[in-house]
């Protein structure tokens, strides 16, 4: 038992100085001459989204290569640099650290839309942090459209929850192209697949209005077609009221 209670000891030990030396390397920063001899930017998101390259990176801070080559890292702010790179209105997150060998790593994730607004007033996205960010020349992405009346506070606000919603369902993420706000935030839907229009109304039990819309394209659409309305209304308790074409 006391030769066990030993190896025991010993081995809590042997841990003990194996977490204090990581714990030491980890926190201890490179030797202080370590000097900066290139910069390797990295956009980690570049294969889902184009609005940033590590060409652009270069660019945009082309004078990086005299304010930071040949400098010792320790002289480096490194929050100034982030900071400065992030001004990048595509860019929503930056991390910058060095290695050994001397290179200046950039690493950068991109700011991701979650849907377009499109009016006389101005056309940009509203991304994933629901904030405005401006739409892009040479890249754009394949989301919703939002169209009409625009309150940043609604748009920002309950509309951001209902797409985020529809957006989460395959069927739904699929059919629903555009979004008409109305100026009393009642709220009309384009579908892709139908030649009709989608009287959604306010956004209160907007999920079970879906699923009301949802049983009627199941069993009554294909039994009258899927262009015969122009509008189908989902304002009404446990109805679905529709309005033919005029030559239907």
């Amino acid at each position: 038992m006391r030769l066990f209670r030993n190896i025991s000891i010993l081995l809590c030990v042997l841990f003990f100085g194996i977490y204090m030396l990581v714990a030491i390397v980890k926190v201890t920063p490179l030797a202080d001459d370590t000097i900066c001899r290139q910069i390797e930017p990295h956009v980690l998101d570049a294969e889902e989204l184009g609005f940033v390259s590590e060409k652009d990176v270069v660019a945009h801070l082309g004078r990086m290569h005299q304010k930071y080559i040949g400098v010792q890292f320790k002289n480096i702010d490194f929050q100034l640099l982030e900071h400065e790179i992030a001004q990048n209105p595509f860019i929503d997150y930056v991390s910058c650290y060095y290695s050994l060998s001397g290179a200046l790593h950039i690493d950068i994730k991109q700011r991701r839309p979650a849907f377009r607004v499109m009016t006389s007033h101005g056309n940009f996205y509203i991304d994933a942090n629901r904030r405005r960010m401006p739409t892009s020349t040479r890249f754009s992405v394949y989301v919703p459209v939002v169209t009409g009346f625009v309150d940043d506070e609604f748009v920002c606000g309950a509309l951001f929850d209902f797409i985020e919603e529809i957006q989460h369902d395959d069927f739904w993420a699929n059919q629903i192209t555009q979004i008409r706000v109305l100026p009393d935030l009642q709220v009309e839907l384009v579908p892709r697949v139908g030649n009709h229009v989608i009287l959604l109304g306010r956004l209160d039990d907007a999920d079970k209005k879906l699923d009301k819309m949802l049983t009627f394209y199941r069993k009554g659409l294909p039994c009258v077609g899927w262009n015969r309305y122009r509008t189908i209304d989902l304002r009404y308790k446990n109805q679905v009221v529709c309005t033919k074409w005029p030559n239907n």
